[in-house]
């Protein structure tokens, strides 16, 4: 490697647009606990990696917070009752609780767009899964550079965490239209603890019916 390249790489990645050759574990995509969430979740279901024009995950490739790692989930296909989304699974193979998160939607959903934060305990692939009416399966994945985040230590005041548990706030951004989908985010409130995630998503809704969320916990430890 000449000077001038090496000199070039380092000014890239102290902006952070160089993270250095991509990891061995990059290249592990069919790993063993992909395969056993993928056996528990959808048996023999064939899994089609071609996401184009359905679904596409977007993450970073490093992550600057590995107990807060922004995650969106954005879909090409326009939910009707000829043909939608029906549910959207978030999976984070290197994770203590693989599932992240279960996404339910309808044709009334307006889109099953989402955007979400969750905790990465190590270098891992996300995936997301999406179920069409139709029955069939898409996967779009990424490889996450983050680790130690889910053993990232409690919030400081867990009694005040504990006193608002469970309180929810809708926003819908900018001017509802009728009969037009209007981006809402969705707070809920929960201890951010080693063993539960925050979560706060941003989901498309029309009318009164939006997507219905479930989300798993995250151990701290395996």
């Amino acid at each position: 490697m000449t000077t001038l390249t090496r000199r070039m790489l380092l000014g890239l990645a102290a902006l952070g647009l160089y993270t250095g050759p991509a990891s061995s574990a990059d290249d592990n995509a069919d790993n063993e606990r992909w395969q056993a969430v993928r056996k528990s979740l959808f048996a023999d279901r064939p899994i089609s990696e071609d996401a184009r024009g359905i679904v596409e995950l977007d993450t970073p490739v490093r992550a600057a917070d590995a107990a807060v790692v922004p995650i969106a989930i954005r879909t090409q296909l326009v939910q009707s009752p000829a043909r939608y989304i029906r549910k959207l699974w978030l999976v984070i193979d290197g994770n203590p609780s693989p599932v992240g998160a279960v996404f339910s939607f309808t044709p009334e959903s307006g889109r099953a767009d989402l955007e979400t934060r969750v905790r990465i305990e190590e270098y891992t692939h996300v995936r997301a899964i999406a179920e069409l009416s139709d029955g069939k399966l898409v996967m779009d994945k990424r490889f996450v550079k983050a680790s130690g985040g889910c053993s990232a230590p409690a919030g400081k005041d867990l009694a005040e965490a504990m006193a608002s548990i469970g309180r929810m706030k809708l926003r819908v951004e900018g001017e509802p239209v009728a009969g037009q989908p209007a981006l809402a985010q969705l707070m809920v409130s929960h201890p951010m603890c080693p063993a539960w995630r925050s979560t706060s998503s941003r989901v498309w809704r029309r009318g009164r019916t939006m997507c219905a969320a479930s989300a798993s916990p995250t151990p701290a430890g395996r």
